[in-house]
């Protein structure tokens, strides 16, 4: 992935037993971690046998006595690796955070520290973070101070908040002003949607360098039948075009579902059109939500899905770029039992789609009919492709209604149904976009 794996800009951090966990990392290994970020953390794991609520600690740690005698038990941790070395250096100043500092303003962070500094021997930088209204907040102070014995120079910040995500969202943002400039970021995000009631992977790829408050321009890049969130990721140099031509990549997973609402099934195309562009812009502060700033592409069952998309959210989508991509509505149906047959009905139902909203023409001409602002739209077919005439259909809507879409049509001889395909005609539709090196 192209990623900086220099101690200096790796992180580890977590919430609840998840802090707990970041700052074990951390102490067992320095040498992999610059700094850890605790966000209320469990931090004094014994003290949780008394007082389980619902953590049953006998499965990942055994008794106390097998907790303390393989090493779980931070504050053991804490005497036995790093008690001894009280006049080691550690760190410098950690820059500043809108929660209130207590006490101690430095920690294990110095941009300015000789790179030729063997790392493995330095202390990592402990940063914590707990609402002043969570229970626990006697673990993070008690570790504090523990950590400060131990010639650490830990930090603690302290805010309104409780033990929820609430708070813990506000929490991140203290990790990105440790970030690196230059590091570029391929991040796997897993998230709950409120559409389908379950979780959903989506990546994210940002560029090398982001400068404060900018905004960057989006493609959302949607996968093929069969396909998820590491497709574009993994076929094309992706990194590559993210960096040179400046811009964030965010590539979703919905399964089988062709980006619509199944007619049984869940609602994807909602949650890939609207839910999703919503959460993203929310975690990524860096990602534009500006309607302009947002182009869709896609191949295959995502070439007619960002298609879709695009004609359902206009407000959202500025252009699109349709790559193999027909109208479902164009596909035969042979309405006759079989598995074929069962799929079609499960996604679209059994009627005939021009004339509902899982058909592209339909959804086209609903926007003539509305007079709402159309995407800009990018298609292109390879000469070899199976299902070409079903593209040609598609092409013929377009040019016909060219009073109203902005429509560009492009069909590469001598390719198929391929990767080769796809690939290239990204690198068109980011340079049709505006999205050049």
């Amino acid at each position: 992935f192209n990623l900086d794996v220099s101690r200096e800009n790796r992180f580890i951090a977590g919430m609840s037993m998840g802090g707990y966990g970041a700052i074990y990392a951390a102490l067992n290994r320095p040498d992999l971690y610059r700094a850890a970020f605790s966000y209320s953390g469990l931090l004094n794991v014994l003290e949780r046998y008394d007082n389980p609520q619902g953590l049953d600690l006998y499965v990942p740690f055994g008794t106390r006595q097998q907790l303390v005698d393989n090493g779980f038990d931070l504050y053991d941790l804490l005497d036995k690796k790093y008690g001894n070395n009280i006049d080691n250096e550690c760190g410098k100043a950690c820059g500043n955070h809108s929660g209130k500092i207590v006490e101690n303003p430095a920690c294990a962070i110095d941009n300015n520290v000789d790179k030729s500094v063997d790392y493995v021997d330095n202390f990592p930088g402990i940063i914590l973070e707990c609402g002043l209204s969570d229970s626990r907040i006697h673990m993070t102070r008690d570790f504090y101070k523990a950590a400060q014995d131990a010639g650490l120079k830990p930090v603690l910040y302290e805010e309104e908040g409780s033990h929820d995500f609430t708070y813990w969202d506000r929490c991140k943002e203290l990790l990105s002003t440790y970030q690196k400039e230059g590091a570029m970021a391929v991040i796997n995000v897993n998230l709950f949607s409120m559409n389908l009631l379950h979780d959903m992977d989506v990546t994210v790829v940002l560029p090398d360098k982001i400068d404060k408050g900018e905004k960057l321009k989006c493609v959302w890049l949607y996968h093929g039948g069969s396909g998820d969130h590491v497709d574009w990721l993994y076929h094309v140099r992706l990194t590559d075009y993210v960096n040179e031509r400046h811009f964030a990549a965010v590539l979703p997973t919905v399964h089988e579902s062709c980006f619509v609402d199944m007619n049984i099934g869940n609602k994807y195309g909602t949650y890939v059109g609207k839910e999703l562009p919503l959460a993203i812009w929310t975690m990524f502060n860096c990602i534009s939500k500006k309607r302009e700033d947002n182009y869709v592409s896609g191949f295959s069952n995502g070439g007619y899905g960002c298609l879709h998309t695009a004609l359902t959210y206009p407000e959202y989508y500025s252009k699109v770029g349709a790559f193999s991509a027909g109208d479902k509505a164009d596909a035969d149906f042979p309405n006759d039992g079989g598995a074929k047959s069962v799929n079609r009905i499960r996604l679209y139902g059994d009627g005939d789609l021009h004339k509902n909203s899982y058909g592209l023409t339909y959804l086209a001409d609903k926007l003539i009919d509305n007079n709402e602002i159309p995407p800009v739209i990018y298609h292109a077919c390879g000469s070899l492709d199976p299902w070409l005439s079903m593209n040609h259909i598609v092409r013929d809507y377009f040019l016909e209604h060219s009073d109203y879409y902005n429509y560009t049509y492009d069909e590469i001889v001598g390719l198929g149904h391929e990767w080769d395909f796809w690939q290239e005609e990204l690198i068109r539709f980011l340079d049709f976009a505006g999205l050049t090196k």
